[in-house]
């Protein structure tokens, strides 16, 4: 059985990863301060594939399910959210409505992104489960991979993170994940403040690296692979962090139990509708303004979650459960 440190703490670094993405899309909540301030989205979006792969790699090998069946249920949390904001935001925005921003989410890299992750991880995933030896050379494949591909693109400008190289590099990530899970009993947690140095290192170390390289032009624009290595090594000591037990007292304080825990549950909702919410009319309020705006965000996730499970009960065959409507 898990211990609920690292329930907990695979929950909060969901939140955190919540926060980060929303964060990096705050251009205009910061407009009038400092837009530089508008990022972190990278390091949202590693640590959120970092516990997909997590979870994924333990629900694999807790039960056996075909490739179809797999992808059905992973499909069946995405695509709902999906749909049904394209209508709202159709109705209310007046966004035109496609048979592309309903089936292929044209507008959300992420979304196309974990969905070709999922199908792989699959493959990737039984394997390990068949031979779990094999999983350093999968996870060593995999960032082989994420280095050839920045090659098969076009030399971009600026963060090489935010090129179309991103719908590639955050796989290995995701393997990562898989591979903390399997040897979990074996990572010590050590010192809390060794994890939090080496944490904050990892965190400075690819700002660092990105630093150099984004602005050149030539050769030195590769340099930013580099900053594979502590965006990677940023996720496995957030993991480890959280496996202490200060997370566990947080998670179970009834302050931030249920706000943390809220977020944590809802980050598909707030990823697709934040970019609708999004305001600078509390601007004036800085920094004020951040947490009115995040706090819409949230609302409004909620509302989605609310008339998702609506949608899904109309649609299925069970009596109303209204209730249930009404969970997170």
């Amino acid at each position: 059985m898990e211990s609920s440190n690292k329930i907990y703490g695979l929950d909060f670094l969901k939140f955190v990863a919540a926060v980060l993405i929303t964060n990096s899309h705050f251009i205009p909540v910061y407009k009038d301060v400092n837009v530089g301030l508008a990022t972190f989205g990278v390091h949202g979006n590693a640590l959120f594939f970092f516990v997909a792969g997590f979870l994924m790699m333990k629900g694999l090998l807790k039960r056996k399910e075909r490739f179809d069946n797999w992808m059905k249920r992973r499909l069946h949390r995405l695509w709902p959210a999906v749909f049904l904001w394209a209508v709202i935001a159709a109705m209310v925005w007046g966004d035109g409505l496609s048979w592309q921003k309903i089936l292929v989410a044209p507008n959300y890299w992420f979304l196309q992104a974990i969905v070709v992750y999922y199908a792989l991880f699959y493959w990737v995933g039984r394997l390990i489960a068949i031979r779990g030896g094999y999983i350093w050379l999968l996870f060593a494949v995999s960032v082989l991979v994420s280095i050839v591909c920045v090659f098969l693109f076009p030399q971009g400008h600026g963060s090489m993170f935010h090129t179309h190289w991103h719908y590639v590099c955050h796989f290995s990530v995701m393997v990562m994940g898989a591979m903390v899970f399997m040897y979990r009993e074996k990572i010590s947690s050590g010192k809390l403040w060794v994890d939090l140095l080496l944490l904050a290192v990892s965190f400075i170390a690819y700002f660092a690296i990105v630093a150099v390289g984004k602005s050149a032009t030539d050769w030195r624009w590769y340099t930013q692979l580099a900053a594979l290595v502590p965006l990677h090594s940023f996720c496995y000591f957030g993991y480890k962090v959280c496996m202490h037990g200060w997370c566990g007292k947080l998670m179970t304080h009834g302050i931030w139990r249920w706000p943390i825990g809220w977020i944590a549950s809802m980050t598909l909702e707030i990823y697709v509708l934040q970019f609708h919410v999004i305001t600078d009319r509390f601007n004036a309020l800085f920094p004020l303004n951040w947490l009115i705006v995040f706090g819409l965000v949230c609302a409004t996730a909620y509302l989605l979650r609310v008339i998702v499970n609506v949608f899904l009960q109309f649609m299925g065959k069970d009596p109303w459960l209204w209730r249930q409507c009404l969970r997170i």
